[in-house]
């Protein structure tokens, strides 16, 4: 009778405490996750208004290039450096195809956008594919036909909305880090009165509870685990988006050449992390290395040679392990590599390569990635490459080849007495050139030209720099150069013109060389005018010498110079 008597006293209790400390489980469960769905759909949200507005600041810029607006408002300024440099270095149909590229991933963004939030009409329409009037404008070069009113309101909205995320963001991270910061609710009170009543039950023989608990305690870590996760691929993901648009903006922002292969390179092991990274050019049958990271020496490798040569060869990306890879020498194996081709004008120019040691491949995310690196890349690349050509063009003597006064006066700017820099400089004639040309006509004299250049070229030191001042005058800038050695570099120049091959019916070539020793207290100006007015006082003098300005004789006396022998030509 008393252990009837006390057994009801002591189950009820029990059941009691179990069920309260299953209501407190539940609660902190509920809280995991709502903390976690509060925290995902912040930071997806945040992330898809940032997309959307990077997209419509490229669409600006690049409408702007074109000319397409009515008239570029005020809140469009800080855009007007980019849309300049796309007007200046690009082509008008690389620009229209980045904006028909830019116009095709907006869709998928305004689609995934509208399951977050509901953005107004002006958003949908410029996040919508351009009216077919519009994008037949465009491509028939009309200007100032489209009024930027949707996207000045669109931009507004999604200012607001992006700050409004980036506080909510910020605010759910805090929760969710106070959250997980937090004791496990297993060393709380609450389940230290779980556990006594779990225990009383289990001494009545009610064992069930305890396998329910432990069966929610393990659910619960395991979503636990799988926010986390989430939260950390989200944050990753949106890092890479970043990273793909900051390199957008040091695309744009440059036109060398090499500068340009350097940040292709440099971005996308910032943004993939790979061993090792190649960007190779292609041409002539061959893929040449031009900018790596992660490897010493990478070699130049011939089409299907290799995956970076297979990926040149068929234009399509590679993925694949190897145990060795051709251009990248002794790099041990196995190798993981993943070769994206960058094509411009249905043409493969270069191939940009990852790679990393292990059996492991590459995952199809980072072949996404890279691929939009590598279309991101290939037109400021081609931009780059035609911008060193022009450069070439504008700096350099089409006729000799030598640097012209273009190239000259740069030159002179970065290494001239001004820079306190010990510079010597050479102002070069041919004698009678006038009557050699009358003589023999211009086609002769230009071959004379270029005979002339190319012995200049031949007699000067290495780090000496020859130029086709203009006419029939020919320069050379001799840094970190004093006075004797200047004189014996412009004999040398005077011996070697005097070498070349004369034509039938003329004994010899010669030049007439003004030497001027440049120094603190001269400018560039008077550096070319000193050695000018020795030129013109060794012609007096008789032309075929050397005259070092101020010194008042000449190094070679005319008169005396007799035709060089058949030995001394060769």
């Amino acid at each position: 009778m008393r252990v009837r008597t006390i057994l009801p006293w002591l189950v009820l209790p029990s059941l009691l405490v179990a069920a309260a400390a299953c209501l407190l489980v539940a609660r902190t469960s509920h809280s995991d996750r709502e903390q976690t769905a509060r925290f995902a759909a912040g930071s997806l949200r945040f992330t898809l208004l940032l997309q959307a507005r990077d997209l419509i600041e490229y669409e600006v810029a690049e409408l702007t290039a074109l000319g397409a607006f009515v008239g570029p408002p005020e809140e469009f300024t800080g855009l007007m450096e980019a849309s300049d440099e796309y007007a200046e270095f690009g082509d008008r149909h690389d620009t229209i195809d980045l904006l028909f590229e830019t116009e095709t991933l907006a869709s998928p963004v305004l689609r995934d956008l509208r399951s977050v939030t509901e953005p107004p009409p002006p958003l949908v329409q410029v996040l919508s594919p351009l009216r077919p009037e519009t994008r037949l404008r465009i491509q028939q070069g009309a200007t100032g036909f489209l009024v930027p009113r949707e996207y000045v309101e669109g931009m507004r909205w999604l200012d607001a909305q992006v700050n409004d995320a980036e506080q909510q963001a910020e605010h759910a991270d805090r929760a969710l880090l106070d959250f997980t910061q937090s004791p496990p609710y297993w060393r709380s009170w609450e389940f230290g009165l779980a556990a006594a009543g779990l225990g009383l039950l289990a001494v009545l023989g009610s064992i069930v509870g305890v396998w329910r608990v432990s069966s929610a305690t393990r659910k619960l870590g395991e979503m636990h685990d799988d926010a986390k996760q989430s939260a950390a691929a989200m944050a990753a993901r949106a890092d890479q988006l970043h990273s793909l648009i900051e390199l957008g903006r040091r695309l744009s922002s440059d036109a060398e050449p090499g500068v340009i292969a350097s940040t292709i390179v440099a971005e996308a092991a910032r943004v993939l992390h790979p061993q090792l990274c190649v960007l190779a050019t292609v041409g002539e049958g061959r893929v040449v290395p031009v900018a790596f990271v992660g490897v010493e020496h990478p070699i130049a490798v011939s089409f299907r040679d290799g995956a970076i040569g297979r990926a040149a060869d068929i234009g399509m990306t590679v993925r694949t392990i190897v145990p060795s890879e051709p251009m990248l020498g002794e790099v041990p194996g196995p190798l993981s590599i993943l070769a994206v081709p960058l094509t411009n004008e249905g043409r493969v120019i270069a191939v940009l390569l990852i790679a990393r040691t292990g059996s492991t491949m590459f995952p199809p995310d980072d072949e996404t990635v890279l691929e939009l690196v590598a279309m991101m890349s290939a037109g400021a690349l081609r931009v780059a490459e035609r911008y060193g050509s022009t450069l070439a063009l504008a700096l350099d003597d089409p006729l000799t080849g030598l640097g012209n006064r273009r190239r000259l006066d740069r030159d002179l700017g970065e290494i001239g007495p001004e820079r306190g820099r010990a510079v010597s400089f050479l102002m070069i004639d041919i004698d009678f050139f006038k009557q050699f040309n009358d003589r023999f006509g211009h086609p002769a004299g230009d071959a004379l030209l270029r005979d002339v250049g190319d012995a200049i070229s031949g007699a000067v030191r290495s780090g000496d720099i020859a130029y086709r001042f203009g006419g029939e005058e020919f320069s050379v800038l001799l840094p970190d150069t004093d006075a004797a050695t200047a004189l014996s570099v412009a004999e040398r120049v005077r011996q070697a013109v005097a070498a070349i091959e004369p034509p039938a019916g003329t004994e010899h070539i010669t030049v007439s060389v003004g030497v001027c020793v440049g120094s603190p207290a001269m400018t560039s100006s008077q550096l070319i005018d000193e050695a000018d007015r020795a030129l013109y006082d060794a012609k007096r003098s008789g032309r075929d010498r050397v005259t070092f300005a101020g010194a008042g004789s000449s190094v070679k006396v005319a008169g005396t110079f007799a035709p060089p022998s058949p030995d001394q030509r060769r």
